[in-house]
């Protein structure tokens, strides 16, 4: 069955136009315009719903219907949610004032049917019009993301229409009606399901380890410091010694006659009284410890000289009250120029000028310019240069000459000169394809442990990203 066309007004960019039956007329010469719907065509702008055009500018009036109707009934409009709401019923336009005399209508669009009406006679003040159809059903669907707008209100009623004379003039559209109260907002639809996880991807094969790096030249040994000496306290004199007791009288030699009687031992000698203790002596630190220590005794001494430690003939640290260095460990902050500096390990800190930094582990900031590092490890910053740097790990940050680095692992950034820079071993970095590969690589099956988040790099996207086991 073909669909029908009442005009209710025609104009040469704009056609308002509601669709009717025969059926529907009450009286049948109302109807005596009928347009194909193939026929009317939509010369307004695209019509859009989420960045698809539905309607296009220049479709017929029947295709723009069997658009709309695909789009909201086959595709579900686009959306995947529930269906919507119904919008509230628009309410009823106000009955429109009795038409004017009808103007001449307009000339009407070109096309098939776009002859000129004829004019027919003047018609008699129309009955009231009966009220407007109820509003369409609101639109179903994820559309409604407003929930679709309440289907406008019936558009009021149209003024009544005159009754037709003998083929009078249709009389003048009748002011429209107010716009409908808006329809409430459908709700949500309720999201899909979770799609299926797909099936793990193997995990890549380990790539081989790096040679290791040859281990750098021994430096030069630092001269030897001075030994300091204590002076010596002088040697309490020798007691009297106890006057020999008197021998007994030689027996009688005969044939193997009675030995004498033994001589009685003389009295022990009176013991000879203390020495003078040496001088200085009196409080020095003793190596059986000292007794009767209160809250006022100390180690150390009282002006700001160089106090040195000396362990097998060789120096084994300082503390320095003037520079504020403190240095622990065979040969530790040897000819360091460092101020405001800790050095812990054997050569830590050896021939140094890092002010304000702290070096532990053997070598650690050994010979090294860079002021405001932190180094960590045997090796840790060796001969580095560049302010700020924070080397974490044994060779980590040695040869450094950028400012701002930061090196974590085991040999990361040795020689690096890129300031403002992160850098982490490749051999603490595992690599993926993508996080599905790096979840089987990384699970509690290979050693992981719960509750932690394990770093990889991504191969695929070039980033760093982390899988919580």
């Amino acid at each position: 069955m073909r669909s029908l066309i009442k005009y209710s007004s025609i104009a040469r960019q704009t056609v308002t136009a509601q669709t009717v039956s025969p059926a529907q007329c009450q009286e049948p010469d109302k109807c005596s315009e009928v347009f194909d719907t193939k026929c009317v065509i939509y010369s307004g702008d695209n019509l859009t719903c989420q960045d698809t055009t539905i309607v296009s500018k220049n479709d017929s009036v029947s295709t723009a219907i069997q658009s709309i109707v695909d789009y909201f009934c086959l595709n579900g409009g686009g959306g995947e949610g529930s269906q919507g709401v119904q919008g509230t019923q628009g309410t009823s336009g106000t009955i429109g004032v009795n038409g004017a005399q009808g103007a001449q209508g307009t000339q009407g669009l070109s096309g098939a049917f776009a002859a000129q009406g004829y004019t027919g006679a003047q018609g008699a003040d129309g009955t009231q019009g009966a009220v407007g159809s109820q509003g369409v059903q609101g639109i179903a669907g994820e559309f409604a993301g407003q929930g679709t707008t309440g289907s406008q209100g019936a558009q009021g009623s149209v003024g009544p229409i005159g009754l037709t004379g003998a083929q009078g003039i249709e009389g003048s559209q009748g002011i429209q009606g107010t716009q409908g109260v808006q329809g409430s907002l459908g709700t949500q639809g309720s999201t899909g399901s979770q799609g299926t996880t797909g099936s793990t991807g193997p995990t890549g094969s380990t790539g081989l380890t790096g040679a290791q790096g040859a281990t750098g030249s021994q430096g030069t040994q630092g001269t030897q410091g001075l030994i300091g000496a204590g002076i010596q306290g002088a040697t309490g004199s020798i007691g009297l010694t106890g006057a020999q007791g008197s021998t007994g009288s030689q027996g009688i030699t005969g044939s193997n006659g009675l030995n004498g009687a033994q001589g009685t031992v003389g009295s022990q000698g009176i013991q000879g009284t203390q020495g003078p203790a040496g001088s200085g002596s009196a409080n020095a630190w003793i190596k059986g410890g000292n007794p009767g220590i209160t809250g006022t005794d100390y180690f150390g001494a009282t002006d700001s000289t160089l106090l040195p430690f000396i362990m097998n003939t060789e120096p084994f640290g300082y503390w320095n009250w003037t520079n504020s260095v403190v240095a622990t460990g065979r040969q530790a902050g040897t000819s360091a120029t460092a101020t405001f500096a800790v050095f812990m390990g054997e050569r830590a800190g050896n021939g140094s000028a890092s002010s304000h930094s702290v070096g532990v582990g053997n070598a650690s900031l050994d010979s090294a310019t860079s002021d405001y590092a932190i180094a960590v490890g045997d090796n840790a910053a060796y001969n580095a240069q560049g302010r700020g740097l924070v080397a974490l790990g044994a060779e980590a940050g040695s040869n450094n000459n950028a400012d701002s680095v930061l090196a974590l692992g085991r040999q990361a950034g040795i020689g690096n000169t890129l300031m403002n820079s992160t850098i982490i071993n490749g051999n603490y970095l595992p690599q993926y394809a993508d996080q599905t590969a790096a979840i089987a690589g990384i699970s509690t099956g290979t050693g992981a442990i719960t509750g932690n988040y394990y770093l990889y790099y991504n191969t695929t996207n070039f980033t760093i990203d982390a899988v919580l086991v």
